[in-house]
């Protein structure tokens, strides 16, 4: 019995590592002052259909954190002035 225990412990936690793995964004720094990290998100590796814009950094009126559409595993970034 205590087997079957440890093998059912053993495929959940490894259904949940690999759901985390998947789900995850990759990690990116935090801009420079008045700057903001944009990132646009696509619908394939072929970056053609653009899905979602994401923008976050420190400006001198507000700090940005808006994302408009959604977030795919495809995306490019640039570190771009404040708007």
């Amino acid at each position: 019995m205590p087997a079957v225990i440890r093998n059912a412990l053993a495929a959940a936690l490894l259904a949940v590592s690999t759901t985390l793995v998947v789900t995850s964004a990759p990690a990116q720094a935090a801009p420079p002052d008045y700057y903001v990290t944009v990132t646009h998100y696509y619908s394939d590796s072929s970056h053609t259909n653009r899905v979602g814009t994401w923008l976050r950094g420190p400006c001198p009126d507000r700090d940005w954190d808006h994302l408009s559409g959604v977030r795919t595993p495809f995306s490019t970034s640039g570190i771009h002035p404040c708007p």
